[in-house]
């Protein structure tokens, strides 16, 4: 359908197979056979000239020759080798293909040809025919020329004098005894029998029309899509004017209109009769067939007889007649009867002693009900009891008694709308639901059909044994004799429908177009419409429907998309589907597509069913089967438990190797927690060395020698302090940079006073605020100050000074160690003349470095820098440490 979209078609037919043939623009030729689009092999139609299919054959104009193919064999053409040049059209006549040449008609059949020469006069009148076969004639018209047409009875033409009220046609086609002209300004429909001509759809660009196997038109257009008609013989009269009431006296139709105008009309001729000024629509408008009087509201309350009227302002929405000259009405502030005549209305006083007499304008009311507002009323005349549809409820009053109708459960009933019928009351509740009120006044809802409680229904009228049901979509009749439904007209959004009355055989349909005139009996009524699956997806795919292989495991999200085709616009179906032999599910009316998500494999069988205004329900199959996933095969199994116990042995041997490397991983530790346990006995042993002590001791013993208690004291409680601090600290791995620095401060001051006042020392901080919270192995400044001093300053004649300058960037912390002594080239010479020099201090600390970049990942690095000055002479040595920034966690913590 797609490829048809695409390409446009023309010349649509179907054969006695029951195929539909089309041709597109480019002149080939298709067929559909089983829902299958085939094309007719090895053949293009000339132009635009369309294909004859006769006696069981298809002839094709070509360019260049007339070919054919008998429709039992569509595969096997032949070519009968005539001229195609100058062919202007062609047509079918009693079995034989016709063509017309400029000068000639040929005549053909697969055994014989006649030619019959064109009167030059047919040339001149016809110069672009038009063709239609009809009554073993062919009707030949001219696109452009209205006044003449020719007849041809494969003897003669002859020429026929008309005058059509449309000049250009655009095709032709007949039916029966009429032949219809598809034009740009409407249709043309022509009697050939009683030469009348008709015109429809003035002003619609009309291509084509089509008649079906009900009788029923098609006409597609240029611009406004394709309009269906159920009968030209229904009509709608424009009056100019919005019909809202109708009503009628014998065989006159009476319309009231939304802007206060009264028309009736006898055989289709409508007159206007009132014209009001208030431009009210009319609410109520009933005529008393048997007084003779119309009864109207619309902004005043209208009584109208041939010699007289009346005309109050009482609010009156409904009356029925309830004896000569007396009605029962329904209004807005007070409800009761009303009568022309004074001694009626005494009667009425006198039967209702509850009433309330009034005199208006000589109308006589007896009002019953005051400060309700009623909107409907019918009249029981075996009880002889009045039932008012009030916004209190329904209400029924028979001479003194007043009684409210309530349901079952005791609850008030409110109804807009109240007809009478053979002993029991139709209602039409506030909820758009029709109830029934039995002669017990008993309440039940009256069962409508399925498909119609799907839609509002908006009101009810009964005429004679009908009750006609106004829903959103249809106007419906329900004969209440024999029980069963037809919809008389479809509605929709811009075609609307507010009463109805019948004259003899024809429904008259006040509608928002004008009044509609129906035949009653001439109609099919209900039409049987055509569901088709359309698209199917899996997994969001599009597939090829209906061939469908076997579908893998995972192809089980299916969408199946589906359309109901109808004759009539706005229709209202129920739908509903199942899967196997589930229960029915029903979906909402408007959905076309059922989605089908994570099924299960195995086979299904999807049914859709629709439900409508015809006899019998509509289904519509899917089948399809979903394969079992392969993991779920014995094979499969049997692999699948061998790798298992494939995996667990592999695993398991991993997880033991694994083990064993965690083992080793940690005895390795151990080992590596030993030797830094070793190298800190080892450094504390440096730092702790009896030349150290000796040098201190004798520094604090010539103060005491020399009298100077004071710095004696103070130097012994540093020495006391740095020796507690140092077996303190040995005791951890890590420490606080800070704690690291105060160590070191206390063995500089120590160090400083061997040196008297000629050795100087500085430790500077940048970013004290928090460079000193971070982590730092203990103990690791002391040993390479001590070096820097041993090696560095010992052998340096004048000033000695240290520089500890201590910095950080984003990931790590930066100390530096700066002495002005020998340098480490003359060092290292000094202690080569030094008999038994073991440089413990410096293997010590590589060692130690390693052990912790190794068991902490600390990124620690350590580089000596030589420094010199602008003549290359030493001026010293600088060491950096560099490790990562760690926050430090106290013990206490």
């Amino acid at each position: 359908m797609d490829q048809i979209r695409k390409n446009g078609v023309s010349n649509i037919q179907f054969d006695s197979n029951n195929r539909i043939w089309y041709q597109d623009f480019n002149g080939r030729i298709y067929y559909i056979e089983n829902d299958v689009i085939k094309i007719l092999p090895k053949t293009i139609a000339k132009g635009y000239i369309k294909y004859i299919i006769t006696n069981n054959l298809i002839y094709i104009i070509e360019q260049n020759t007339l070919s054919y193919f008998s429709l039992s064999n569509l595969k096997n053409k032949i070519d009968l080798k005539h001229s195609t040049k100058g062919v202007i059209d062609v047509f079918e006549l009693n079995g034989r293909l016709g063509i017309f040449y400029e000068n000639y008609v040929k005549l053909v059949d697969k055994n014989n040809i006649n030619v019959i020469k064109i009167d030059p006069e047919f040339k001149k009148d016809i110069e672009n025919p038009l063709a239609t076969t009809l009554k073993n004639k062919v009707y030949l018209f001219d696109k452009h020329n209205s006044k003449v047409f020719y007849t041809f009875d494969e003897q003669k033409l002859l020429k026929h004098t008309i005058d059509f009220p449309i000049e250009f046609k655009q095709n032709i086609t007949s039916f029966g005894n009429e032949i219809w002209m598809s034009t740009t300004s409407g249709i043309v429909r022509y009697n050939v029998i009683t030469k009348r001509t008709e015109l429809y759809f003035k002003k619609k660009n009309i291509s084509q029309i089509f008649k079906d196997k009900n009788n029923h038109y098609w006409i597609s257009t240029l611009n406004e899509g394709i309009f269906f008609i159920e009968s030209f013989n229904t009509k709608i009269f424009d009056l100019k004017s919005t019909p809202v009431l109708l009503a009628k006296n014998n065989n006159t139709l009476i319309v009231s209109t939304e802007d206060e105008k009264i028309f009736t009309s006898n055989n289709d001729n409508y007159k206007l009769m009132y014209n009001y000024t208030s431009n009210h629509s009319f609410l109520m408008t009933k005529f008393d067939e048997n007084q003779d009087r119309l009864l109207a509201t619309s902004s005043s309350f209208k009584w109208i007889e041939k010699n007289k009227s009346y005309e109050n302002h009482t609010s009156i929405k409904d009356i029925v007649p309830i004896g000569k000259n007396n009605y029962a009405f329904a209004g807005s502030i007070r409800s009761g009867l009303v009568t022309n005549d004074p001694i009626v209305h005494q009667e009425n006083l006198k039967n209702f002693p509850n009433g309330i007499g009034q005199e208006i304008k000589g109308l006589y009311f007896t009002n019953l009900l005051v400060e309700y507002n009623a909107r409907s009323v019918v009249y029981e005349p075996n009880k002889q009891s009045i039932y008012f549809a009030t916004n209190n409820g329904l209400i029924r009053i028979k001479n003194k008694e007043e009684t409210e109708i309530k349901d079952s459960f005791g609850k008030s009933i409110y109804l807009k709308d109240i007809s009478f019928y053979d002993d029991k009351i139709f209602g039409l509740t506030k909820d758009d639901v029709i109830v029934v009120i039995n002669s017990k006044n008993q309440i039940s809802n009256f069962e409508l059909p399925s498909y119609i409680k799907n839609t509002t229904v908006e009101k009810i009228k009964i005429l004679e044994n009908m009750l006609f049901i106004f829903s959103t979509n249809a106007v419906y009749e329900y004969d209440l004799i024999h029980q069963n439904i037809s919809k008389m007209i479809n509605l929709t959004p811009y075609f609307k429908a507010t009463d109805v009355e019948r004259i003899g055989s024809y429904l008259y349909f006040a509608t928002s177009l004008g009044v509609l005139k129906k035949n009653k009996f001439n109609f099919t009524s209900n039409y049987h419409p055509w569901l088709e699956i359309d698209k199917v997806y899996i997994n969001s795919t599009e597939v090829d429907y209906p061939i469908l292989e076997e579908l893998n495991h995972s192809e089980n999200n299916i969408d199946i998309h589906f359309k109901v085709i109808s004759k009539t616009p706005n229709e209202v179906y129920n739908i509903f589907y199942k899967i196997n032999n589930s229960n029915w599910i029903k979906k909402d009316h408007k959905s076309r597509t059922i989605n089908l998500s994570s099924l299960a494999p195995g086979s299904y069988v999807v049914k859709i069913l629709i439900e409508g205004d015809y006899k019998s329900s509509i289904t519509k199959e899917f089948n399809f089967t979903i394969a079992k996933p392969f993991w779920s095969k014995l094979w499969f199994n049997t692999l699948l438990i061998a790798c298992i116990a494939g995996l667990i042995f592999y695993f398991t041997r991993i997880r033991i190797k694994k083990i064993k490397n965690n083992n080793k991983q940690y005895l390795n530790q151990i080992n590596l927690k030993n030797e830094l346990n070793t190298q800190k006995l080892k450094s504390i042993k440096s730092q702790m060395n009896p030349h150290f002590f000796f040098n201190a001791l004798n520094t604090i013993q010539s103060y005491i020698l020399t009298d100077d208690k004071k710095l004696a004291l103070f130097y012994l409680s540093k020495f006391s302090k740095l020796t507690r601090q140092i077996l303190n600290l040995s005791e951890k791995d890590f420490i606080s940079l800070k704690e690291e620095i105060e160590t070191n401060e206390i063995y500089l001051d120590i160090e400083k006073a061997r040196f008297n006042d000629n050795f100087e020392y500085q430790i500077e901080i940048k970013n004290k605020t928090d460079i000193l919270k971070w982590r730092f192995p203990s103990l690791l400044l002391q040993p390479l100050i001590e070096n820097a001093i041993k090696h560095g300053l010992l052998h340096k004649n004048g000033d000695k000074k240290i520089d500890i300058i201590i910095n950080q960037n984003e990931t790590h912390l930066i100390i530096s160690i700066i002495d002005n002594g020998i340098g480490r080239t003359e060092s290292e010479k000094i202690n080569k003349s030094r008999k038994n020099h073991e440089s413990f201090a410096t293997k010590a600390i590589e060692n130690r470095v390693n052990i912790l970049n190794q068991s902490y990942q600390l990124d620690l690095q350590i580089t000596y820098i030589d420094l010199y000055n602008n003549n290359g002479q030493p001026t010293g040595t600088r060491v950096d440490i560099k490790l990562l920034k760690l926050a430090y966690e106290s013990d206490y913590n």
